[in-house]
């Protein structure tokens, strides 16, 4: 393993989105890393660990099925206590308790979805870097447990076999401060009775402090942190010490010279041999330039999304400019489609995605002749396939953008129906993605209740009878009951009245 190089790592990326996979494996070989594979199928990693042997998995939280938890634990045991495989786990959640659970299971790092490029290969770096490290020092311990037991069976030690004993131990202590000196890790150790604590060099160095001085006492706490950051490592520490729950914070500490650093700090107790806590133990990392990234990269999504949320506006109104008739169509379509999204209990991220696809559904129709869409008479069968075929036109221009969520897919399926009779694939069932299929009960429910030029409005209820009439046939029941629970005023939208002179064709 010590020839190996990082770029000749072997890494695993698993999400159950394809566009992702791609996405990381691209990035990630593009930073010189020769080895990366990728999956879509979580039910596969058990197989790809033996055969891909990884280095590093970078694994999707969030995946239908077997799903990114139960593949930590299933990789967590199949480890032995010395093997340092690092996981890195991406999710759109972002709570504190998600993360606590996918530490608990074996996770080393987290990252929450949206996820910069730039951000998603810093964590990959520093993760095979501490990798390859423990791989060299685990060697090391083997090569010392080796030496210690063949040696000890012959009672005593040569001169120059105590030197090689002794050579092998200093090239541990070299790699255990290499490991702390990349890491920016420094540890520490609570005596509870005593109220004394002693510091590793690497924790002086991050806090700012003279080594040559003793570790500050705990009391002393309030002036190393920030208010906020201390209020909650006290209430950290009093868990451990009551119950000997272990923790992990991002704090700031406050440095003598008046700067501030960013730190993981994680923490735990120890028991005498009665069970009663004693000591608190714990490492304090540096995760300043960490945290400046992730910074950097909110700011940058914050911006993008800003411009995101433009460009939907703009495309969605270049429709409604081209089918004055249906202006405002799209938009209430994604109030109904948000609406039972969230009745449903869909992540918060799915349902933003969900409303995009719901404000761009019909944005193909900018490549159906305009007077197709002006004709207030019936279409012949050629003209109706062209309507038709907006769903393929909107998924082409939509298919390139990079959306964390299915958005161009459920556009390409909105017309779609379970048993098969919608178009443009004849798709059926659970091969209609669920956006798909709340997007097309909400573009029915609101097309139904609308005035178009080639039928009045229907009658009050009428969307309902149709929708419910045809739930698990055409429409997907629990999209249904979810919109039989929305106010009246989702499930009949109703109408502005239109021009007569202005009276546009739309078959939605």
């Amino acid at each position: 393993m010590t020839d190996r190089t990082l770029a000749e790592a072997h890494i695993l990326v698993v999400d159950d989105e394809a566009s992702i996979v791609r996405l990381f494996v691209r990035a990630i070989q593009s930073a010189g890393y020769t080895h990366v594979h990728g999956t879509t199928d979580p039910t596969e990693v058990s197989a790809l660990l033996g055969s891909v042997a990884p280095d590093l998995v970078v694994l999707d939280l969030n995946m239908p099925g077997l799903d990114g938890f139960a593949v930590l634990e299933e990789i967590s045991g199949r480890l032995s206590q010395d093997t340092f495989l690092p996981v890195l786990t991406v999710s759109g959640m972002s709570d504190a308790e998600a993360k606590e659970r996918a530490f608990r299971a074996g996770a080393k790092d987290y990252l929450v979805k949206p996820i910069g490029i730039q951000e998603l290969l810093l964590h990959v770096n520093s993760l095979l870097e501490t990798r390859f490290l423990s791989l060299r020092l685990h060697e090391t311990h083997n090569r010392l447990a080796g030496l210690v037991g063949r040696r000890t069976e012959q009672l005593r030690l040569s001169v120059s076999q105590r030197r090689q004993v002794e050579e092998v131990l200093l090239e541990t202590e070299r790699h255990f401060e290499e490991v702390r000196r990349l890491t920016r890790l420094g540890t520490w150790n609570w005596d509870v009775g005593n109220d004394t604590e002693s510091w590793s060099p690497e924790l002086f160095d991050i806090a700012g402090f003279d080594p040559a001085q003793p570790a500050p006492r705990f009391a002393a706490h309030p002036e190393i942190f920030t208010p906020d950051s201390f209020s909650r490592l006290e209430k950290a520490a009093g868990d451990a010490l009551e119950s000997g729950a272990p923790y992990e914070l991002e704090l700031e500490m406050l440095r003598p010279d008046g700067t501030t650093v960013h730190v993981l700090a994680r923490g735990g107790a120890l028991r005498d041999e009665t069970g009663r806590v004693t000591r608190l133990a714990g490492t304090v990392q540096d995760v300043t330039e960490r945290w400046r990234s992730r910074r950097e990269l909110t700011d940058s999504l914050e911006r993008l999304r800003e411009s995101e949320a433009t460009i939907i506006q703009v495309l969605s109104s270049v429709v409604d400019r081209r089918d004055r008739y249906t202006a405002g169509h799209q938009r209430r379509v994604a109030e109904i489609s948000v609406a039972i999204a969230r009745r449903m209990g869909l992540p918060e991220e799915q349902v933003r995605g969900l409303e995009t696809a719901a404000l761009l559904h019909d944005v193909g129709k900018i490549s159906v002749p305009l007077e197709i869409l002006s004709s207030p008479g019936p279409l012949s069968r050629a003209q109706h396939a062209l309507v038709e075929e907006h769903v393929r036109s909107g998924y082409e221009l939509l298919s390139p953008v990079p959306f964390p969520t299915p958005v161009a897919k459920a556009i390409l399926q909105h017309h779609e129906r379970l048993d098969g009779s919608g178009y443009p694939g004849g798709t059926r069932d659970e091969e209609i993605i669920l956006e798909a299929r709340i997007l097309a009960v909400a573009d029915v429910a609101e097309a139904m209740s609308a005035h178009r030029p080639y039928r009045p409005a229907l009658a009050s209820g009428s969307a309902v009878a149709e929708l419910v009439a045809h739930r698990g046939t055409l429409y997907d029941r629990a999209v249904i009951d979810a919109y039989l629970e929305l106010p009246e005023e989702l499930q009949d939208p109703g109408f502005t009245e239109p021009n007569p002179g202005q009276l546009r064709f739309d078959r939605a």
